[in-house]
């Protein structure tokens, strides 16, 4: 008996540390309020997806008229997701933007060419299949070319900014659980020529995967 309630005592402090020790995620499948699935563990706090389209972009006074540059927009995107319908993206992109003569247009320039690699941060909503963004993106100019009416290399004339900051807003309609079809409107802060001149702005159609 007295062997017993000595085992006892001893015991007591581990039965305590078990019954205040946090819970563990038992990466059990949950059903929320709005009737989707989820992972209730701390791998859904993190997602990532796949995004791949193209721009239609236009520039504000370079004479040419329309959303007729169509030029590749694609990468990566990280989720930080606070909540199921709530998360933070942060993608690593390359979009090709600038403008395109067409047969309506009277400028003295045929193309510009501007390739960037952009950071987007956007907060993101979702409710049922559909999701949408706010956000501002930063964006480091790669490539920068102006042809004009006769096929000509004009670039050296022009001092493009080597750095641009955007603001965007979009939607994604998901199709399926794994793939959806995002469009997005973005437009630049500053101009794209050093010492103004020249505002840059596109829509973007891309499809989505998620990984």
């Amino acid at each position: 008996m007295k062997k017993s309630l000595i085992f006892t005592l001893l015991c007591l402090p581990f039965f305590a540390v078990a019954q205040f020790e946090e819970p563990q995620f038992d990466h059990k499948i949950e059903q929320n309020t709005d009737g989707n699935k989820f992972l209730n563990d701390m791998q859904r706090r993190f997602g990532a997806q796949l995004i791949l389209g193209f721009n239609a972009s236009q520039i504000d006074g370079d004479g040419m008229e329309g959303f007729h540059k169509f030029s590749l927009n694609g990468g990566v995107r990280g989720l930080v997701n606070w909540s199921p319908k709530l998360s933070t993206s942060i993608d690593l992109l390359f979009s090709q933007k600038g403008a395109q003569r067409v047969a309506l247009d009277n400028p003295i320039l045929s193309r510009v060419d501007l390739d960037y690699v952009e950071v987007p941060i956007m907060m993101q909503y979702r409710d049922w299949r559909f999701q949408f963004g706010a956000g501002v993106s930063y964006a480091r100019l790669v490539n920068f070319k102006v042809i004009d009416l006769d096929r000509n290399d004009v670039t050296a004339a022009y001092t493009p900014r080597a750095s641009d900051v955007n603001w965007l807003v979009g939607g994604t309609l998901f199709l399926t659980k794994k793939w959806g079809i995002n469009v997005q409107y973005q437009r630049s802060v500053f101009s794209v020529l050093e010492g103004g001149g020249w505002n840059s702005f596109h829509w973007t159609a891309r499809a989505v995967y998620q990984l």
